[in-house]
């Protein structure tokens, strides 16, 4: 069997493409034959002959069936958040999203709450949903605890309004204001401009204990990881972030803003923290902060959590059972 896994922006770093990368190694390590393919690239004219295709982002999906002409055989198509959560609720976007989910054999999301907002939209196409955790990468298993510096607050996100970097930057000033210290360190690509030139007037701004290590190859962020004391997710909405998922494979506590997919993977006061208010933010950073014990506490029950729910062996093997299902149909 030859998969090909099409996805859009492969060739920036985002979660969509550390998503599909770990996805296609995982796949190739129990031996399937896979490739990949960026569909946003101007040289990706046509698609190779596979036995399936394994598409993520519905809208790009279908906006390149639509450009190129290009007529899939037998896809699954994997719902990776913005998708979901506005494409599917906007108006032009509505009809591409819709589109490629009914031509779909099967619809992959990553948790629950993604399945109900499908079935919602059409009972059809939750009859054809299937949820599978997102895996979390393992090469962040073996990092050095970080033992000096500063306390460190690690935000990596892709630079876009919807990763509300601003607003953490905001919540996390309240905290400066009570003279607590502390380092924030952000890392991505910027990929809306206006929202980039807001986040680097603040970084400049907060010079001082702010740092952007700009787009850092996803093979290398482990030592941006070991830098960290705590990781945040301020997203507005999510689809289940591979970044948060990786910070509780290195043991790290993580708060984050309490969209569903976050909420799909954190339990509150348990493998990490869920804000939902700026004083809520304000406070639990601040026991981040003060508290060790809590730190150990949260970081090693998110790391049991991912060992337990995010294997990304079992989501590789199931993916593979689900391709033989829809070629077998």
């Amino acid at each position: 069997m030859k998969i090909l896994l099409a996805a859009p922006h492969l060739h920036e770093q985002r979660g969509n493409a550390v998503t599909v990368k770990r996805i296609g190694s995982a796949l190739t390590k129990i031996g399937a034959n896979v490739v990949i393919l960026d569909i946003t690239l101007p040289e990706t004219s046509r698609l190779p002959n596979t036995d399936i295709i394994h598409a993520f982002h519905a809208r790009r999906f279908q906006e390149f069936c639509d450009k190129t002409g290009f007529e899939p055989g037998a896809y699954i198509i994997t719902m990776t958040g913005t998708d979901l959560n506005h494409d599917l609720f906007d108006p032009h976007g509505r009809k591409l999203v819709i589109k490629c989910l009914s031509k779909a054999r099967l619809i992959h999301v990553f948790n629950k709450e993604s399945a109900s907002i499908l079935t919602n939209a059409d009972n059809a196409f939750g009859k054809k949903t299937v949820v599978i955790h997102q895996g979390a990468d393992e090469f962040l298993m073996k990092l050095n605890i970080k033992k000096s510096g500063p306390f460190t607050f690690f935000l990596p996100a892709a630079i876009r309004k919807v990763k509300n970097i601003p607003a953490a930057i905001e919540m996390l000033e309240l905290l400066r204001k009570q003279e607590y210290t502390f380092r924030l360190l952000l890392a991505g690509p910027i990929l809306e401009k206006v929202e980039g030139e807001k986040v680097m007037a603040l970084v400049e701004k907060h010079a001082d204990w702010i740092d952007y290590a700009g787009v850092v190859p996803h093979a290398e962020m482990g030592k941006l990881y070991e830098q960290a004391d705590a990781v945040l997710n301020t997203s507005i909405t999510e689809g289940q972030p591979a970044a948060i998922l990786e910070a509780m494979q290195a043991r790290l506590p993580v708060l984050v803003s309490g969209n569903n997919g976050n909420r799909s993977i954190i339990t509150h006061n348990d493998n990490g923290l869920i804000y939902e208010t700026d004083e809520q933010f304000a406070a639990y950073a601040a026991q981040l902060l003060l508290d060790a014990s809590l730190r150990q506490r949260l970081g090693e029950a998110a790391h049991a959590h991912v060992e337990a729910v995010h294997s990304s062996e079992y989501e590789a093997r199931t993916l593979l059972d689900l391709y033989k299902k829809i070629l077998q149909a």
